[in-house]
């Protein structure tokens, strides 16, 4: 029997195929390429994410040795004369400022005259109005105070449900510095100009100890009545109004009477990062044979603009 030749498809049909194909594997290409460059960045963006989150912690371990090298400095009298300590640490330039607590403002301790003036120069230094000033100053009092009181323009739980906040009055005093945020009336703005002028630590009613912080040579001043700008009654020759060092050296470093300190730990990593550590220490507190204490602690990140060429490394 004969047998037929295979019908071909055609020719027409042959190239519409071919022409299927062909996108089809352009369409696979252009998936699989976008695929490897998805792939390459997320790579590369888990690359940076963990060298950031290895820094983080080299920092913590870093600025843990520069709490107990600064603890060991000011227990045994050797902290320098003027400037900070400052030393390298693996990738770090780390430098470290004692500053005495008791110089501070205690929030717990302070008298409401005191409180008001604090809070009439800080709002004076971001050009704000003294109702203000005293609205906080009494929110302040307010919130350290048992319940049932309650000052002319200070704030009692209902004026915080009213005004939408979360946080009610604790009627108690503060822990820390950090939760005057929560204090109606605190802004961001307004904390950042106060936080380094108190402190929860010394329960002394006054200040003692030099140098005192900027903010805190303002309040002590608009109590004396003397006006935000004034000639400060607590300015040495060698010091300006704004902290500012008019004889061009550098503040002598001063004990603290009771052996409080803030640590201002500053860490910059060679490849850019910078990290910043306020740690609160007592100094061979009477309650025990430790050392010191660690009383408070605030982290954070150091400005961007800090470059490693503006840093003045040891050894370079």
């Amino acid at each position: 029997m004969a047998v037929e030749p295979e019908a071909k498809p055609p020719r027409s049909s042959r190239k519409g195929e071919a022409g299927i194909a062909l996108v089809a594997v352009l369409w696979f290409v252009a998936m699989t390429s976008a695929l490897a460059v998805a792939m390459i960045g997320l790579g590369r963006d888990t690359a940076l994410t963990s060298r950031h989150t290895i820094h983080a912690i080299e920092a913590r371990a870093a600025a843990g040795s520069a709490v107990e090298v600064a603890a060991a400095s000011l227990e045994q009298g050797r902290w320098p004369t003027a400037g900070p300590l400052a030393w390298r640490q693996g990738a770090f330039l780390v430098q470290v400022t004692a500053l005495p607590e008791s110089a501070k403002i205690d929030l717990n301790a302070a008298d409401d005259e005191l409180i008001e003036a604090l809070a009439a120069a800080a709002m004076a230094a971001l050009g704000r109005g003294g109702d203000e000033a005293l609205s906080v100053a009494h929110a302040i009092l307010d919130w350290r105070d048992p319940a049932g009181t309650r000052r002319l323009a200070g704030a009692t739980a209902d004026d915080y449900a009213r005004a939408g906040r979360i946080g009610r009055p604790r009627h108690a005093p503060f822990r820390h510095v950090a939760e005057l945020r929560s204090v109606l009336g605190m802004d961001e703005a307004l904390f950042a100009i106060m936080a380094d002028a108190v402190t929860v630590h010394h329960g002394l009613a006054q200040p003692e100890g030099q140098p005192l912080p900027p903010m805190v040579r303002a309040a002590l001043d608009h109590a004396r009545g003397l006006g935000h700008g004034a000639e400060s009654a607590f300015d040495s020759a060698a010091q300006g109004l704004d902290g500012s060092d008019k004889s061009g050296a550098t503040p002598a470093f001063v004990t603290d009477p009771r052996g409080l300190y803030t640590l201002d730990i500053e860490l910059v990593h060679e490849d850019g990062p910078g990290f910043r550590r306020r740690t609160v220490i007592w100094i061979a507190p009477p309650f025990d044979n430790r050392r010191y204490v660690v009383l408070e602690t605030r982290t954070g990140l150091l400005p961007s603009t800090t470059a490693m060429d503006e840093v003045a490394w040891p050894g370079r």
